[in-house]
């Protein structure tokens, strides 16, 4: 019962955090300490930190990192959100012994752009308007995690956009995986 409780007490105050994040983006007072960081680092600490999940479900997860990545200038807090965000999700979604694969290369020396592919539930095509909206959740990942808030991609966007960046999602429809690309602007571009 003891454990029941706090579980519930520790997704209250996840959630609450969420709430307080998005209103303080939408109403602009969000701090955004920017300073020169390598997205490689960010990575790869997201990826150690979700490895015992990743076992669990026995997925492939692959790296693919390019050679001389710049830095972003970027906010780290900010964006260590959006990159466990993304890779949450796909592990989430990704049923076991599905693969997850992170490609981190640059673009034109001018943007560093970090692909997140699963293999995972995939999106329905008529849900693919709305999946960066505020509360929105697909069909599909209300079965899987029937807690989740659908805050995260809405923060995600945002908090890409305030960075100068940008962010795409695609699939080929339920049960086909789906592929998140975010681009920010190299630094010294």
């Amino acid at each position: 019962m003891v454990t029941q409780l706090e579980i519930s007490a520790s997704r209250l105050v996840e959630l609450i955090g969420l709430l307080l994040r998005v209103a303080a983006e939408e109403q602009g007072t969000s701090f955004y300490a920017l300073k020169p960081l390598h997205l490689e680092q960010i990575v790869e600490q997201v990826l150690k930190d979700y490895q015992t999940r990743t076992e669990k479900k026995r997925l492939c997860v692959s790296l693919q990192m390019g050679e001389n990545l710049p830095e972003v200038n970027a906010d780290y807090e900010q964006i260590r959100f959006v990159v466990q965000t993304l890779f949450h999700n796909a592990v989430l979604y990704t049923p076991d012994e599905g693969t997850v694969n992170i490609t981190l290369r640059k673009v034109n020396d001018t943007r560093v752009r970090l692909s997140v592919t699963d293999s995972g539930i995939g999106i329905n095509q008529e849900e693919f308007p709305f999946i960066f909206s505020k509360f929105f959740r697909g069909k599909q990942a209300m079965l899987i995690d029937t807690e989740g808030a659908g805050l995260g991609l809405f923060l995600t966007k945002t908090i890409v956009k305030r960075h100068g960046g940008s962010i795409t999602a695609s699939s080929e429809g339920e049960g086909k995986g789906s592929v998140f690309v975010i681009e920010l602007p190299a630094l010294n571009a």
